[in-house]
């Protein structure tokens, strides 16, 4: 759990390109190692200092100190102090000189150890950005200063912060050029996957992602020669079933029997519907089905093909025009589908079923209501599955094989939109088509 917490915090928190992250990775990498490299350079650099250079300078020092003489001798001390790299002060009860002007507060010195050289007793100190070497007289204390090398020149300080940017920006750009491949294989497997399946992705490179976008461009290749064969299939399909239907349909003619001939007729129309609706609803089951949009008016749509449900009672309510880009058969199959389903299952003699199109927002809905028995809401779910019949002894008197509803759900979702329903027992049922709209597409508000 605690690792699932933590990642959660960390994809939160991290930058989604991968670009980014590497970047941030590095320099965080890079800031860590500046620091500890700094920090050992600083210890041996301070170790060495105090165990080979200091006691040469404090040496050197003693020299100095012994030059200027007791009591000091300002003049030499001022000749000692042009000449070599160090700062001089000498305070007294009646002298406060220093070489450089500046006044330096010896009780502010923090001492770091006491030591005697020559018989003279020092203490060596630190105070701001300075270190000191302090000797100490009945009527006088003579201060000797060596600056810190970083307080010799600002620029120094920034210097290791300014090539670290520098490594920073030409590491982010080294990284754009290797991951630059990426977004030409996404853009590419997103119109692969939206069923342009003549695309193919050109990465000229000879690393893992050129070898990526040619699998990638093959994998393309095998889908399309699959998707190929299986249209082939169908049409064999269609029309090695419709044959042997068709000369069923001229035998059934032949016979004397008016009630046999109906039934016989009406068992062919069945077979040859069922037919249709395996075909139609195999082209619509892969993703890349092919529709063939136009700009259409839905609701001139719907009264053409409400007309003959209209003599049979069914309410229509469209006011237009309400123009979408939509695949025409494919609409009219999705209308009879839903009429006849309201029609099979409503109850007869009572109320007939309605048809709306209302315009809400970016979608438009295409709604029918029928007014039976109802499902119960367990089976909803599966009311869209293939073959499922709710109540499997009406077949005979309802008719269809459950492949309507299914079919509906996919011609929906075929162009973008999803199918909902809803239902009370004893209330009927109510099946919504709702379409997706671009902007422009409803040309006036539907009431």
């Amino acid at each position: 759990m605690r690792a699932m917490a933590r990642n959660t915090l960390l994809e939160k928190y991290l930058p989604r390109s991968i670009k980014a992250r590497v970047s941030l990775l590095f320099l965080a990498m890079a800031a860590v190692f500046a620091l500890v490299l700094a920090g050992i350079i600083a210890w041996a650099m301070r170790d060495h200092f105090n165990q080979t250079v200091r006691p040469h300078l404090e040496q050197y020092l003693e020299y100095v100190r012994a030059d200027i003489g007791n009591p000091p001798n300002l003049e030499r001390a001022r000749e000692i102090a042009l000449r070599v790299p160090v700062e001089i002060a000498v305070q007294g009860a009646n002298v406060r000189w220093s070489s450089s002007g500046r006044q330096v507060d010896i009780d502010a010195i923090k001492e770091h150890r006491r030591f005697i050289l020559n018989g003279v007793q020092y203490f060596t100190g630190e105070y701001g950005e300075r270190e000191y070497l302090v000797t100490r007289y009945p009527d006088s204390t003579v201060v000797f200063s060596i600056p810190h090398p970083h307080h010799e020149s600002g620029w120094r300080r920034v210097a290791p912060f300014a090539v670290l940017l520098i490594l920073f920006f030409g590491f982010y750009h080294i990284m754009r050029y290797f991951f630059a491949p990426v977004a030409t294989l996404k853009e590419g497997i997103q119109k692969i996957g939206s069923g342009e399946l003549t695309h193919r992705i050109v990465v000229p490179r000879r690393d893992e992602l050129g070898e990526l976008a040619i699998s990638i461009n093959a994998m393309a290749d095998d889908i399309e020669k699959i998707l190929d064969a299986k249209r082939q299939l169908l049409l064999a399909i269609s029309h090695e079933l419709r044959t042997p239907v068709t000369r069923a349909r001229v035998s059934a003619a032949m016979v004397e029997d008016a009630r046999q001939r109906t039934d016989l007729e009406r068992d062919l129309v069945e077979i040859d519907r069922l037919i249709e609706e395996l075909l139609e609803a195999e082209r619509l089951s892969v993703q890349h089905a092919i529709l063939h949009k136009a700009q259409l008016d839905l609701c001139r749509l719907v009264h053409e093909l409400s007309t003959p449900y209209i003599e049979r009672g069914v309410d229509v309510a469209c006011a237009g025009p309400v123009v979408l880009m939509l695949d025409e058969v494919r609409i009219k199959i999705l209308l009879r589908n839903l009429l006849d389903n309201a029609f099979s299952h409503g109850q007869s003699g009572y109320r007939a079923p309605t048809l709306r199109v209302k315009a809400t927002g970016n979608e438009v809905v295409l709604e029918v209501r029928d007014y039976g028995r109802g499902v119960d809401k367990t089976q909803l779910a599966q009311l869209t599955q293939p073959f499922y019949r709710a109540d499997a002894a009406r077949r005979r008197a309802t008719g269809g094989h459950g492949l309507g509803l299914y079919l509906c759900r996919k011609i929906v979702e075929a162009h973008g939109g999803r199918l909902e329903i809803s239902s009370e027992i004893n209330a009927g049922l109510v099946i919504k088509a709702i379409l997706p709209r671009a902007q422009g597409e409803l040309l006036s508000p539907v009431e």
